[in-house]
């Protein structure tokens, strides 16, 4: 039987916005299947909870279309002419779809941001490996179920969390983790505002000065 290790409240804590869309119970329960094949040790619980809820927003955003994902390869290609750091690109990654390549980082950036005293964590390490393709192959199993069934249809103003998450991120270009206290201040104070107005603050937001 599956120990349930991640709840509702850990996936909205992640996300820019608060009550429960009708997905995320599928997400929650993807999470802890990811938590139960996780071999990285020595490592605080609450990390090892975000290394499972960050892949399975991966996937979500992938699923989706929502295009966070999208947004920092492109912008990491633009700049170093590669889509990612430290991994080599394989003839079959398909950047539209999931990889085992982007897991990867996700597991070693999140690592390597851990909030507490570590050494530096080398992006070659072999639990990182052995995992990112435990986690790949989960997804994978549930790739071509979830990106036709009902689980692609976006949360409620999804367009505007998408801008507004691209902002927040990609000011620093290696973010990959977006402050949801700081989306869901600016979501809230956007979406109250007339549609005219809302419209230019997103384009004050997003568009090169």
């Amino acid at each position: 039987m599956q120990t349930i290790k991640l709840y509702i409240k850990d996936w909205l804590a992640i996300h820019p916005y608060i009550q429960q869309q009708a997905t995320d119970r599928y997400f929650v329960d993807l999470a802890n299947r990811l938590y139960s094949t996780c071999t990285i040790r020595e490592i605080p619980e609450s990390i090892k909870k975000k290394l499972c809820l960050y892949t399975a927003a991966y996937f979500e955003d992938v699923i989706s279309g929502l295009g966070l994902w999208q947004a920092f390869i492109k912008k990491h290609l633009e700049l170093y002419d590669t889509s990612l750091p430290f991994y080599t690109i394989r003839p079959d990654y398909i950047k539209d779809e999931i990889n085992e390549e982007d897991i990867r980082f996700i597991i070693w950036n999140t690592l390597e941001k851990a909030p507490y005293k570590h050494p530096y964590i080398n992006p070659m390490d072999r639990n990182i490996e052995e995992t990112s393709h435990s986690f790949f192959r989960i997804l994978d199993e549930e790739y071509e179920t979830a990106s036709t069934s009902h689980i692609r249809d976006a949360p409620q103003n999804i367009y505007i969390s998408r801008l507004i998450f691209i902002f927040l991120a990609f000011s620093d270009t290696y973010q990959t983790s977006v402050d949801m206290t700081a989306a869901n201040t600016v979501i809230s104070r956007v979406m109250r505002l007339p549609p005219i107005l809302r419209y230019r603050c997103l384009c004050s937001l997003i568009l090169p000065k």
